[in-house]
């Protein structure tokens, strides 16, 4: 069955004019810098910059709430390359104060996407909390699992462990609670590997947290407590809508962004590769023009690193470097707030330029180094280590120079080793 097709733009349109329509309030987003919270270096979700409403540090200007936040997520910087995942993704949310809680939620959630997207429900499954031992005095989510029952067969409603349906806190401390998320079926031909779970890896995506349902308050210390009043916090992914109604093979390729992935893949002639150095530029954008500058702490380090990423897939390639301007301006014209981004295009040029010549030169000093690699037919991980921590070779870099060569990389002594290494590191001196 062919879904009805809506633009990048249309999807954010129709998300918002659904909670509109059911009397929530329309905020501005913040931007992805965190205020006053240390917990964070990054907006991370849609819910991040209302914390203090949830915890009651603050009244919330409406019961119900509703907007598009800008987010930016490094821990998914692995799965990158993949057809949904990116270190940068625009949230969909609506939150709920002391209002409406689960049955409202989830009868909002299956409205939008039955009705609004005009999604088929037997394309869809959802996901409740299913207590287990690392959550020690926290019950399952019965009545979750309930409510979907009038909406979903028993058996496309599955219960999962806390690492996957007990959502927060966003940092070390704050509101939490347990979770049910909804998953699209792509079909079997997106399956990415088999598996006997229920939930297929890139066939069945996560296309909306349609519910944390806030009850807890976790401190610093990971006890926790009843929050003043509860709260639903619910998040969608706005490029993973835009895939699936567009029909396009990943987030990277939605009509928004398909112009920049066209100019790159052209180049650089593999998928993963493209996917990546598509998403680390646009996400450096982002962080530039809120006046984050490449260093090697903190933010910094991030920013460093995603266009060091980016870098080495189009080094190895022999690509010239300079091509890395030409992609940025292609995505500057194109990504949210352009006028802003187009205003500080010299600061963007100038720290790409000033990192290019600083990689360029790292290159140039460790070209005899991955000849070696070549000579030998191999990569031990105590020498990777050394090549990291002592010359300076990234371990992105490494890992990728050894699959163009059919060299195994020995990724899990290789990380032991930097773990060691970062534990002496936080020692303190005596």
């Amino acid at each position: 069955m062919k879904l009805l097709y809506k633009t990048t733009e249309e999807v954010r349109q129709t998300f918002l004019s659904h909670f509109l329509k059911h009397d929530h309030q329309l905020i501005d987003p913040s931007g992805i810098i965190p205020k006053n919270d240390s917990t964070l270096m990054f907006i991370n979700s849609g819910m991040a910059p209302l914390k203090p409403y949830f915890t009651g540090q603050a009244k919330p200007p409406y019961p119900r709430l509703t907007n598009v936040q800008d987010c930016i997520r490094f821990v998914d910087v692995e799965s990158v390359g993949d057809s949904y995942h990116g270190t940068n993704f625009r949230m969909m949310g609506s939150w709920s104060f002391g209002d409406y809680f689960k049955e409202r939620a989830i009868e909002l959630a299956f409205e939008l996407i039955t009705e609004g997207f005009g999604i088929p429900a037997e394309r869809l499954s959802a996901t409740v909390f299913l207590a287990d031992e690392s959550l020690p005095g926290v019950p399952s989510d019965e009545e979750s699992a309930r409510i979907w029952e009038k909406f979903l067969p028993r058996d496309r409603i599955i219960g999962r462990p806390p690492v996957d349906n007990f959502w927060g806190p966003a940092g070390t401390s704050g509101p939490c609670g347990p979770c049910t998320e909804v998953f699209f079926d792509r079909g079997e031909e997106f399956a990415e590997k088999e598996t006997d779970d229920v939930l297929v890896p890139g066939r069945h995506i996560e296309i909306w947290n349609a519910g944390v349902f806030m009850q807890y308050f976790k401190d610093e210390q990971g006890n926790f407590s009843p929050l003043p009043m509860k709260c639903v916090d619910t998040g969608a992914g706005l490029e993973r809508f835009a895939m699936i109604l567009q029909g396009r093979a990943s987030i990277h390729e939605i009509d928004q962004y398909g112009s920049s992935y066209q100019l790159i893949n052209q180049r650089i002639g593999d998928t993963a590769w493209t996917r990546v150095i598509l998403d680390h530029i646009k996400t450096s954008i982002l962080m530039i023009r809120e006046g984050i500058i490449p260093s090697n702490t903190r933010e910094g380090y991030l920013l460093r690193r995603a266009l060091r990423r980016a870098m080495i897939g189009i080094f190895l390639r022999g690509i010239n470097l300079t091509i890395l301007q030409e992609w940025a301006d292609s995505l500057s014209e194109v990504i949210d707030n352009k006028d802003l981004t187009m205003r500080q295009k010299s600061v963007i040029a100038h720290w790409l330029s000033e990192e290019r010549d600083s990689f360029e030169k790292l290159m140039h000093r460790s070209r005899k180094y991955l000849d070696k690699i070549v000579m030998a037919k191999e990569l031990d991980a105590q020498h990777a280590f050394t090549l990291k921590t002592g010359v300076g070779i990234p371990e992105d870099l490494l890992e990728e120079f050894c699959s163009r060569h059919g060299i195994p990389f020995p990724k899990i002594e290789f990380l032991r080793l930097i773990e060691g290494h970062k534990d002496v590191s936080r020692r303190p001196k005596k």
